[in-house]
């Protein structure tokens, strides 16, 4: 039988208990920060019911709550309706930001804890400053949703397909010589795309990830003299993967990038977008002595 609204929001309490936590928080996104993504990452609608495409949900040891903004207050009202959940209204003066609230409504000393995936180092800068106000910790802990969703959906990959140069205006290496010229313009060696529709660009490739978007969920690493693209291999054409290959460009498991980036031998000063780039991969820039970020 299906779990309620109620259900889930108590099945996560127990696990924060188990662990310490009085605060979690569950916002719409994917590792790419974008707004549309596969179902696989729509935790936010299956613990709220709350079926918007921007909206984050907080549930503490003695209540819950969704914030959304103006799109979406009719709607979210109807969906969250007999369920524990207070609806913030994001657009109104009165309602607090929802670190502002965390810090005021977790005791001292408490913990929260998030993904770190789907949120941006800036996003999590800004909430770590925000609740050490209180003398609270900002923990990243993503298994507090993976072992509350039994039923997750898979994540479902395309098919990659390639743009010609007479179609795409410009072959993917004289792109990457135009990026590497633009990196080294600003002090840089390398550089971490996490964007979909920069990655597609500049490869000059396509497929059918994202509904009404023709991008594929990736991640690119570029440096001076290599680059690897990090996406599900399986769905790559064989032609598609040697023209990559001919292009200087690795092909690698879509879940090493961290791994990756952790283990970079040589000394690289990479431009990166703090905004863009989700915390998780931050730290493990952060964790290579060998990377700095000239712009973060």
């Amino acid at each position: 039988m299906n779990k309620t609204i109620n259900q889930k929001i108590s099945s996560l309490r127990a696990t924060m208990k188990a662990r310490g936590i009085d605060g979690y928080v569950i916002p719409s996104g994917d590792p790419h920060l974008s707004e549309y993504f596969f179902a696989h990452w729509a935790a936010r609608a299956y613990f709220s019911g709350f079926t918007g495409s921007a909206g984050t949900l907080v549930v503490t040891t003695e209540m819950s709550g969704l914030w959304t903004d103006g799109r979406y207050y009719i709607q979210a009202a109807k969906q969250l309706d007999g369920t524990e959940i207070t609806l913030f209204r994001a657009g109104e003066t009165d309602c607090p930001k929802i670190f502002d609230f965390l810090r005021d409504n977790i005791p001292n000393g408490g913990r929260v804890a998030l993904n770190g995936l789907i949120f941006s180092e800036t996003a999590l800068s800004n909430a770590r400053e925000t609740l050490a106000q209180n003398n609270i910790e900002l923990c990243l802990d993503p298994s507090v949703v993976d072992d509350n969703w039994p039923d997750r959906p898979e994540e479902k990959y395309t098919e990659i397909y390639e743009l010609t140069d007479d179609i795409a205006g410009l072959s993917r290496t004289q792109k990457l010589d135009q990026l590497r010229a633009k990196l080294a313009e600003n002090g840089a060696t390398a550089t971490v795309i996490p964007g979909l529709d920069s990655i597609a660009w500049l490869l000059n490739m396509r497929a059918a990830d994202i509904p009404g978007s023709p991008v594929f969920i990736s991640f690119l690493y570029v440096s001076g003299s290599s680059a690897a693209l990090f996406t599900e291999s399986s769905r790559m054409p064989s032609s598609a993967a040697d023209h990559l290959k001919e292009s200087g460009i690795r092909l690698l498991p879509y879940e090493s990038l961290t791994d990756y980036v952790a283990a970079i031998p040589t000394e690289e000063k990479l431009f990166c977008d703090p905004s863009a780039l989700n915390g998780a991969v931050f730290s493990a820039i952060r964790s290579n002595p060998n990377l700095s970020v000239v712009n973060g």
